[in-house]
């Protein structure tokens, strides 16, 4: 089976605890280069996982590079995923996609012109609770959904993370509300009678703090969660016409933890046990399956994108000059 040569952008936190790990447990892949801002921190890189280094441009131009994970903060993440597909190599893209609808619209019509993969790394998708849960719901085995309550949010950040710096795409919308509007969009759709919410900001640091979302439907709504200064949490229950369906750590499950689903009908619960799985492996399986075009799942298509990106496109100019 033919490798992917894969190249980095950026030398984070996230790229050196989870995605170059991965990458390199995976034998669909061989990681290339390296691209890095800081010659200290890509020879640090370079040294530990026995790749060369360069620039972002020397990644780019690199005829040794089939395909690129950009691992840079969410403001330049549009900046930089432009290049990559302009360079006529494949993208896989850090959540969120890109700060604003307008700019994720242009990368997936870029993509489309250059035939070439422009995929978000939304992981959990790829964890089989998720595929699971789909099942179980497919199944009826709740019924109709009435309702999907979804939350994501964690303590307050140190002032000095880049998630708390609106010049480079900050804030909880960005960061936290992507995951439960993901997952509540995969289940029930476009909202149908619109949206509804409650932004809480922290004038000081010029970023949205956390947030309350609502999703309206005919017959059904979303409520969603999210932000920071919250107690850790991070789960998901759906309510249906027969019983309901509950997940614990369900958006970033590490591969050592036991991933289970609990299905409530009346007074029994049932426990369905998932097993322990590297969601970030299977994610980039699903990247590779993409780009030799033997991927027939729809996860993480423009379409999704886009539809994310109205939604908080609307928040974002409704919320402008509160």
């Amino acid at each position: 089976m033919e490798k992917i040569k894969i190249g980095i952008i950026g030398c984070s936190a996230i790229a050196n605890k989870t995605v170059i790990p991965t990458i390199q447990k995976n034998n669909l892949y061989e990681l290339t280069y390296l691209g890095s801002r800081s010659y200290e921190k890509g020879k640090l890189f370079s040294e530990k996982f026995n790749c060369p280094f360069g620039s972002y441009d020397d990644v780019l131009n690199s005829n040794n590079v089939d395909a690129i994970y950009v691992s840079v903060p969410t403001g330049l993440h549009f900046k930089w995923g432009k290049k990559v597909l302009l360079s006529n190599k494949h993208l896989l893209l850090e959540k969120p996609f890109t700060s604003t609808l307008e700019q994720s619209k242009e990368l997936v019509k870029i993509a489309n012109i250059n035939n070439k993969i422009a995929m978000e790394g939304l992981a959990y998708v790829y964890h089989p609770w998720f595929i699971e849960l789909q099942k179980q719901l497919n199944n009826r085995v709740i019924g109709e959904i009435k309702q999907i309550s979804s939350s994501f949010g964690f303590p307050y950040l140190l002032k000095t993370d880049i998630r708390n710096n609106p010049d480079i795409g900050g804030g909880a919308i960005l960061d936290n509300l992507i995951y439960p509007l993901s997952l509540s969009l995969n289940l029930l759709g476009e909202p149908t009678l619109g949206i509804s919410y409650h932004i809480i900001k922290d004038k000081i640091l010029g970023i949205d703090e956390s947030g309350f979302l609502r999703l309206n439907y005919l017959n059904a709504a979303a409520t969603l969660t999210y932000g920071f200064g919250f107690s850790y949490k991070n789960e998901i229950e759906i309510w249906g016409t027969l019983g309901s369906i509950f997940i614990e750590r369900a958006f970033t499950k590490p591969p050592d933890l036991e991933a289970k689903l609990y299905v409530k009908i009346n007074d029994s619960i049932k426990e369905i046990s998932i097993g322990y799985h590297d969601q970030f492996y299977l994610m980039f399986n699903a990247f590779y399956q993409k780009i030799i075009k033997q991927d027939t799942s729809n996860k993480n298509e423009s379409k999704d994108i886009i539809t994310r990106m109205k939604i908080i496109s609307e928040i974002y100019k409704s919320t402008k000059n509160e």
